[in-house]
């Protein structure tokens, strides 16, 4: 089997609150990393380099998330999925998958298209778990 992909989720919620995008995700069966800002999610990246993908709340995406683009530009592996307004300036760098609002189905249907391979061995395993558990 192969590694379970990791996501950075960057969201304003606070730190005590539990996110939930985080959540799901983690329902999901996927490793999950939150950052609360643009700042905390440039020193998370640079700490876990083998994330797979970035998921940012849309309304973190001004001048302050230069620093992200910055480091996400050095890293063009990494996959990058808008939550929110996908409508603004992100310099060269193009979005993977933009949501419009929070979907929990949204979300986890573009990162089935963006990890099929992860995706679709998480849900065999999770079917083999089940079966084994009858």
């Amino acid at each position: 089997m192969q590694r379970r992909p990791c996501f950075l989720v960057v969201d304003p919620e606070h730190a005590r609150s539990l996110s939930s995008r985080k959540l799901v995700l983690e329902t999901a069966k996927y490793n999950v990393i939150t950052a609360y800002s643009c700042e905390e999610a440039v020193s998370t990246l640079l700490r876990f380099p083998a994330v797979d993908a970035l998921i940012v709340n849309g309304a973190l995406l001004d001048t302050h998330a230069l620093g992200l683009l910055e480091a996400l530009g050095q890293t063009p592996d990494v996959k990058l999925i808008i939550v929110g307004d996908g409508r603004l300036s992100l310099g060269p760098r193009t979005p993977d998958a933009v949501i419009d609002n929070f979907s929990p189905p949204k979300l986890l249907e573009a990162l089935q298209t963006l990890f099929p391979n992860q995706s679709s061995e998480l849900l065999e395993h999770e079917e083999d778990l089940e079966r084994g558990h009858r």
